[in-house]
């Protein structure tokens, strides 16, 4: 069962434009589960990490937090309105979503915000904190995703640990 899992992960990798680019993924995505405010443990149900034949996604409860997506060459990210920064950044978004309020949501929902390549706004500070403090409110939100059943446990590996991480890579796109 784990080869075909680990053969799978390795397919879906294969179809990102190129090893730099979701290689950077799973370095925003291992700073995602390193942050202080996401208290996550391992066998966690607020947190999925899915794989699908177009895309690697990351649920915080019931909402994406970071996906990359196979079949636009995009990555997204889940934001927060509240600065003239952030509007600016949707405005320019590739793809863009607000999502809609949940039940005892008492504040507006956040939003869904994609682009070819991140880094150009992600290594911004004030904009990854943002994202990040997105994702650890939708963390903290409630005590499992209902998407749970999804969870990859080799792609977390993926993203926590690194040699895991190069022999995936290496499998898909060739020794670096």
């Amino acid at each position: 069962m784990a080869d075909d899992s680990h053969d799978k992960l390795v397919d879906v990798v294969k179809k990102a434009p190129d090893r730099d680019w979701i290689e950077k993924f799973f370095e925003y995505a291992n700073e995602l589960l390193s942050y202080e405010e996401i208290d996550y443990h391992e066998g966690d149900d607020r947190l999925v990490i899915s794989v699908q034949s177009d895309r690697i996604a990351i649920t915080m409860n019931s909402r994406y937090v970071l996906v990359a997506f196979f079949n636009k060459n995009r990555m997204g990210f889940i934001v927060r309105e509240g600065s003239g920064q952030i509007d600016d950044l949707i405005e320019s978004a590739e793809g863009h979503y607000s999502f809609k309020t949940l039940q005892g949501e008492d504040t507006k929902p956040p939003e869904w915000i994609e682009f070819s390549d991140v880094s150009d706004y992600l290594e911004d500070d004030s904009i990854r904190q943002n994202w990040l403090t997105a994702s650890s409110i939708e963390f903290e939100r409630w005590n499992a995703s209902p998407s749970k059943n999804s969870h990859e446990p080799l792609a977390q590996r993926m993203v926590t640990d690194t040699g895991y991480r190069d022999e995936v890579l290496n499998e898909a796109f060739g020794s670096e």
